[in-house]
C-alpha cells in the first residue's frame, strides 16, 4: 500500500497510530477528519502529563521502528473540530515519526504555534512544504517577517522561478518584502532598500 485516502471519515488521532506501521505508505490523506494533533508518540516513553499515548490508547503495540517510515506526504487539512496544536514534535525530530516527510498540509485548521514546525524542519531538513493557509501560525509568521521554511539555495532558485512565473502568468500585482537580495533581483521590478 503506497497511497491511502481516508479523507472525510470522522477518524481521530488514533488513526495515525493504527496506520503508523505501514512500511511503504508514501501518501496519506486524512483531510476532513477529527485528528487533533500531528505528532503521536512512537517510543516507550509515556506522555508528560501521565496520560497514555495515542498509540497506547488505540491498543496498538509500541515499536522501536519509526512510525510511517516511507511517508512523504501527509494531508491533515480541514479537521473538525479544527486542529489547534501539533503535539510534541520530539519523536519526529528524533526520526521516530515520518522521517521522510516532505509535504505536510495543515490548511484550514487553527494551528497557532510555529515552533514545532521549525523544530521538525531544522532536525530533518527533509520537510519542504507546509500548507498552513487559514491558520494563525501563517498570519503570525508573515506579520513577524518569518518564513515557515528556509529553502536551500538550489531549490530557492526553482521556487523563485515558479512563484514569479505564476504571478506574471496570472497578471497579478505583487509586493515582495524580503531580506534576500537574490529574491528582490529575481522579481524583476523596482527595488526599494530600507535602512
Amino acid at each position: 500500500l503506497v497511497e491511502l485516502d481516508l479523507s472525510y471519515n470522522s477518524l481521530d488521532s488514533s488513526a495515525l497510530a493504527h496506520l503508523a506501521g505501514l512500511p511503504r505508505l508514501v501518501t496519506l490523506n486524512l483531510a476532513g477528519n477529527r485528528v487533533d494533533r500531528v505528532f503521536v508518540e512512537c517510543d516507550d516513553q509515556s506522555t508528560n502529563d501521565g496520560r497514555s499515548s495515542t498509540i497506547e490508547s488505540a491498543g496498538v503495540p509500541r515499536s522501536r521502528a519509526p512510525a510511517f517510515p516511507a511517508l512523504e506526504r501527509l494531508d491533515l487539512s480541514d479537521q473538525s473540530p479544527r486542529m489547534s496544536a501539533l503535539g510534541d514534535p520530539a519523536a519526529a525530530c528524533a526520526g521516530a515519526f515520518a522521517p521522510n516527510l516532505r509535504v505536510l498540509n495543515l490548511a484550514d485548521n487553527d494551528v497557532g504555534d510555529l515552533d514545532p514546525l521549525r523544530r521538525l524542519y531544522e532536525s530533518t531538513r527533509r520537510l519542504r512544504e507546509i500548507g498552513a493557509s487559514g491558520n494563525p501560525v501563517a498570519a503570525r509568521a508573515l506579520k513577524k517577517g518569518h518564513s515557515l521554511l528556509v529553502i536551500p539555495g538550489g531549490e530557492a532558485e526553482q521556487m523563485r522561478t515558479l512563484v514569479f512565473g505564476q504571478l506574471r502568468g496570472a497578471g497579478l500585482p505583487a509586493l515582495l518584502v524580503t531580506h534576500d537580495e537574490a529574491d528582490a533581483t529575481a522579481a524583476g521590478g523596482p527595488i526599494i532598500a530600507l535602512g
